[in-house]
């Protein structure tokens, strides 16, 4: 073989690992992201809603508001990290030209 299929060889496996790196970087955000999920799945289904006296309203407001937005913190942080494993078209970019 030679010296030039030689070095595209490399080349083509050196992009191959690369790729099997990248797919396995995202495993620890998903993960935390469903941990996340679960845990304020939790909190919701603890927390006891039948508080008296005068701290029983804002408290619930106060949790509610906290929940709701870390729900949508995470909803966020789920979708971009969906567009990083399946990727994204550059839709405004021109094709190459040969």
């Amino acid at each position: 073989m030679s010296a030039k299929t030689e070095l595209l060889k490399e080349l083509y496996f050196h992009e191959l690992d690369r790729k099997k790196s990248l797919e396995s970087m995202f495993a620890l955000p998903i993960g935390i992201v469903a941990g996340l999920f679960g845990l304020i799945g939790y909190y919701f289904t603890k927390f006891n809603f039948n508080l008296q006296g005068f701290f029983q309203y804002n408290f619930e407001l106060l949790f509610l508001f906290a929940a709701v937005v870390s729900v949508l913190a995470l909803l966020l942080s789920a979708y971009w990290c969906a567009r990083a494993v399946i990727g994204s078209e550059y839709e405004h970019l021109p094709a190459p030209k040969r």
